[in-house]
């Protein structure tokens, strides 16, 4: 878990999780086990933007018609959404496998669904994924995909020569 965020640097330079967590831009919540901490995760106000693919499946999904005001016009004609971003998500190595990075997503859900000033309707994340390590599975096996805008920035990084570290991932997040 110390691991997770990479290198001291990134955790104290002016982007790093301390200076969001000081700024108030990303909230930190640890997970215990009895006296130790086995997980943490950071969350942050974000904003999806779908491309006209995105949409699609969205609106071909079973689940479209929950979404609250589906059926206008005017909601999928909207440029961006709300969404809770999640900065962060570690656990020890030890605990991995054991459906505990699962169920923190459960509830970071929930939390998501029970925030009614901000109407989030998707939960985000720039899943690693550099070669050596790639988190794009478990976030897919948690009801993840991958965002279309997302595909295009990294094949346009790759085609300017540059290595995409993170790939873009959504979910919608309404009530089952």
């Amino acid at each position: 878990m110390d691991d997770f965020i990479h290198s001291e640097h990134d955790y104290k330079d002016e982007g790093g999780l301390l200076k969001h967590i000081e700024f108030g831009l990303s909230y930190l919540w640890l997970v215990y086990e009895e006296e130790h901490v086995i997980a943490f995760f950071t969350l942050s106000k974000d904003v999806l933007i779908l491309s006209y693919e995105d949409k699609s499946m969205i609106e071909k999904s079973p689940k479209a018609n929950t979404f609250p005001n589906a059926n206008e016009k005017k909601f999928w004609e909207r440029g961006k959404y709300a969404a809770i971003g999640i900065d962060y998500l570690a656990v020890s190595e030890e605990k991995q496998n054991h459906k505990i990075g699962t169920a923190i997503i459960a509830k970071i859900e929930e939390y998501a669904r029970e925030d009614k000033l901000s109407s989030t309707l998707f939960l985000t994340v720039e899943a690693l994924d550099n070669g050596e390590y790639s988190s794009t599975d478990f976030y897919k096996k948690c009801g993840f995909r991958l965002s279309e805008a997302g595909k295009t920035r990294n094949e346009n990084m790759k085609r300017d020569g540059d290595l995409p570290l993170t790939v873009r991932m959504y979910k919608a997040n309404i009530a089952r």
